[in-house]
């Protein structure tokens, strides 16, 4: 095996099965990471072995492990994951099985034939002997040549799940998608409208002898997997428009096979019964005739069917399976025969079939008798398979995975880091009443690394990447306040008054004299785990009072009391007999336990810039950095906390505050010095750190 994959016994591919593959995934996910996050992380894993295309598979595998990497919980997991798949995913990823056969992805088949040979053949005994090794092989493929003829004479055989999906897929492909480009080359178009493919075709007839890879429905009649090739990404040898070309041009072809015509039925003895060509009529009375006899024919057979149908014994467990049975196949011989006729229509109205019967694929059939026996106690059910991902599930789990990869690069480590300040409680920003620490600041980063992360939980077991302060929220809607004057913002501590039913309505009449305002921004955190927040519309004409709650959950007991009293508070701040209207904001549920802060910040923002409907922040980690830049500013650009010098020329304070003739002057939210002559004009009350970049010197 080793000379093989070394290339000199040819070109040989290692590649791994996939059912051993996704039970070692989720083994050692077990074993590495919480249980309640084993399903989430397995579905991903899932989804990125099943993709098909190279690129999206690398995006994603990058995206699964900046998800996963800095985190505690699942670090331990993520480097298994590097040493033992990164480095070998051409072997078990699907996009890169883009060779022939490559659609054999399960030892599944080489272990029934061990498992067969070792207790059918051999009776469980050991064997030490060469030449009767040779011989059980050749009795092997003797068995199974029989079987294969009788299948073929009989018509036991059955059609392969995936070539009959694909060929179902196929009749509902139109015949305009079809274009002739040369006598053995066609081209057709993808059923999205996207891509353009061509097929192929090298032979009229299947040049192997032994070929199990065909079509047996009637509209394909005679497809075998030697016949085409096409260009498309399905790495079957029978895609759909492979189905879709062979149907197109074997449409006149007027013929009727059993279900199991091999590729070289020519070569066996069939019954001449079981084929039945209908020759081409040579004039229309004689087609005429014909019609005539089959169609006489056709009626003694269904009044035979209905008379059957019409009999007394109703009761019969065997009549019940029979009509059933007659059901099933008059239905598809129905649609089989629409096909057949629909020579120059476009389009064919056809109706899904049901199976009559379903079966798991792990259920033994009943016997005869223990249908009968009913007095022997049932067997115990057997826990179902999963049932297959929806494409709906796998386009959110591919979707989230790329915006991972995306936002992961763009919004790490905006923050200071941790040796900015000595003590991660000491405040590095003050901004009107909200003094903000490094802790604080820390908040805003949701992919914080794993270091500076256990020492904000050391130093604050409170802390929660991501989860912000009420510093924070204060402090950002005060900005908002800031950049749009009709806009009042209200501090989240009167929030909590109002759950407790004290009024407030002595603080508001104070803000609202002189002052023309249009939204009123209320956050609240009433439980201490979950932010939400409240929009007094007065620019709304009744005034309304818009709730917002990222998990859109019902209303607690709380959030209730908190309305009433705002309600209350606004009719004595405003003098109106009643206050009535509140809207509860549905939007897009949050899906997460940390980013409920960010979303009150999107629905604040858009109130603040009266952006109707409300539409929730497509990027919310970009949105955080925003979030950022937008309280702080130009402060904090220093190397450390306790830097004291001039930004500009870098003078030191401490050294040259006595020998130096020059004011100085500090920021008002940081106490960052500046020379007054490097500033240049100040304008405003108060000064704050100015963009160092439009300084001249």
């Amino acid at each position: 095996m080793d000379l093989g994959f070394c290339g000199s016994l040819g070109k040989l591919r290692h590649i791994l099965c996939k059912w051993h593959l996704l039970r070692a995934l989720k083994k050692n996910l077990k074993s590495h990471v919480p249980l309640n996050m084993v399903e989430d992380m397995m579905t991903e894993l899932r989804v990125m072995v099943n993709e098909k295309d190279e690129e999206v598979f690398k995006k994603m595998q990058s995206g699964f492990i900046a998800k996963y990497e800095n985190s505690s919980q699942t670090k331990t997991y993520i480097e298994y994951y590097r040493k033992n798949y990164e480095v070998r995913m051409q072997k078990w990823a699907m996009c890169f099985r883009n060779f022939p056969h490559a659609n054999i992805n399960t030892t599944g088949h080489i272990e029934s034939f061990h498992h067969r040979l070792k207790k059918v053949y051999l009776k469980r005994k050991v064997n030490r002997r060469l030449d009767d090794l040779v011989n059980i092989l050749l009795d092997i493929e003797w068995d199974d040549h029989v079987a294969r003829v009788r299948e073929v004479t009989v018509g036991t055989a059955s059609q392969p799940q995936d070539i009959l999906q694909r060929h179902k897929r196929a009749m509902s492909l139109k015949d305009e998608d079809l274009k002739q480009v040369d006598e053995n080359t066609w081209d057709i178009k993808a059923s999205s409208g996207k891509d353009i493919y061509f097929i192929v075709h090298y032979h009229e007839k299947c040049p192997s002898d032994h070929c199990f890879s065909k079509c047996i429905q009637l509209a394909c009649s005679s497809l075998c997997a030697h016949m085409y090739s096409c260009s498309c990404k399905d790495n079957h040898p029978l895609c759909k428009h492979v189905h879709k070309l062979h149907s197109f041009l074997t449409r006149d072809l007027v013929k009727q096979v059993r279900d199991n015509v091999m590729c070289d039925i020519d070569d066996l003895p069939l019954p001449e019964e079981d084929i039945v060509i209908v020759p081409q009529m040579s004039n229309d009375s004689e087609r005429r005739r014909t019609l005539a006899k089959s169609t006489k024919e056709l009626e003694q057979n269904l009044s035979r069917l209905a008379d059957f149908i019409s009999s007394n014994d109703s009761n019969s467990i065997a009549k019940s399976n029979a009509v059933a049975h007659a059901a099933h196949v008059t239905g598809e011989l129905v649609l089989q025969l629409q096909y057949m006729s629909s020579e120059d229509s476009e389009d064919v109205d056809v109706t899904p079939m049901e199976p009559v019967m379903k079966f798991n694929a792990n259920e033994k059939l009943k016997t005869q008798a223990s249908q009968v026996s009913s007095f022997k106690r049932p067997p115990a059910k057997r826990k179902g398979k999963a049932q297959g991902m929806s494409s709906t599930k796998r386009q959110a789990v591919v979707k989230n995975l790329l915006s991972v990869l995306q936002t992961s690069s763009s919004v790490k480590n905006f923050t200071p880091p941790l040796s900015f300040v000595p003590d991660l409680t000491d405040i590095v920003l003050k901004y009107r009443n909200e003094k903000i620490s490094l802790l604080n600041l820390k908040s805003l980063e949701y992919d914080l690394p794993f270091d500076e992360k256990m020492k904000c939980m050391k130093r604050d077991p409170a802390f929660h990447p991501g989860w912000l302060y009420s510093s924070i929220i204060n402090a950002y809607l005060d900005c908002l306040e800031e950049q749009y004057p009709s806009v009042l913002s209200v501090s989240s501590d009167l929030a909590w008054r109002a759950s407790r039913g004290r009024s407030n309505s002595s603080y508001l009449v104070k803000k609202l004299e002189d002052t023309q305002k249009d939204v009123i921004l209320l956050p609240a955190n009433l439980s201490g785990s979950h932010w939400f927040i409240i929009a007094v519309r007065l620019d709304l004409a009744p005034t309304q009072l818009w709730c917002y709650d990222p998990l859109q959950g019902k209303l607690s007991n709380a959030m209730e009391i908190l309305l009433f009293q705002l309600c209350e508070d606004l009719k004595l701040s405003f003098r109106k007999s009643n206050w009535d209207t509140v809207v509860y904001v549905e939007a897009a549920k949050q899906t997460d336990n940390f980013n409920c802060g960010a979303h009150i910040f999107a629905f604040a923002q858009q109130m603040a810039r009266k952006s109707h409907p409300y539409t929730v922040c497509s990027n919310i980690n970009a949105f955080r950095k925003e979030i950022y830049h937008t309280i702080v500013g130009e402060c904090l650009s220093r190397e450390t906390f306790d830097t004291e010098k001039c930004l500009v020329c870098c003078r030191d304070f401490l050294k040259d505050a006595e020998t130096d003739s020059n004011t100085w002057i500090s920021c008002a939210k940081c106490d960052q010095w500046f020379h007054v002559s490097c500033v240049g004009e100040i304008h405003g009350s108060e000064f704050v750190c100015p963009l160092l970049m439009n300084l001249s010197l």
